[in-house]
């Protein structure tokens, strides 16, 4: 009896770890995370703020593609925090190729953008 009690235990121990694992993002392979950071850099817009003030700068960007393919940033970093969230901001409004990201959804992904004036 007590065998059967310790087995059942260990059955929905196991059950309810991977459920509490199964939310959580799981990092994107190096072949999406490469896709994606070519995406950005071809299609995120210098901030004109930015060009205005001569501003360069790099932003690192935490991203979890969302069941729709679209980005949710869940993370960014930069010297500028003006910078920060007009990149965070940009990256979550890009959907040209959201249909091409949605089977990678849940996938999460670093990227880092350089902003050069050059």
């Amino acid at each position: 009896m007590k065998t059967r009690i310790a087995t059942l235990m260990m059955a929905l121990s196991f059950l309810f770890a991977t459920t509490a694992f199964a939310n959580e993002p799981i990092p994107g392979s190096k072949a999406v995370s490469k896709s994606v950071a070519s995406y950005l850099q071809d299609n995120l817009e210098y901030p004109l703020f930015a060009k205005e003030k001569g501003l360069e700068c790099c932003v690192v960007a935490e991203i979890t593609i969302q069941d729709d393919g679209s980005f949710k940033v869940t993370g960014c970093n930069c010297v500028s925090k003006k910078m920060k969230e007009a990149v965070g901001e940009s990256i979550e409004k890009l959907h040209k190729k959201s249909d091409f990201y949605a089977p990678y959804a849940g996938q999460k992904v670093y990227v880092k953008i350089i902003f050069n004036l050059l």
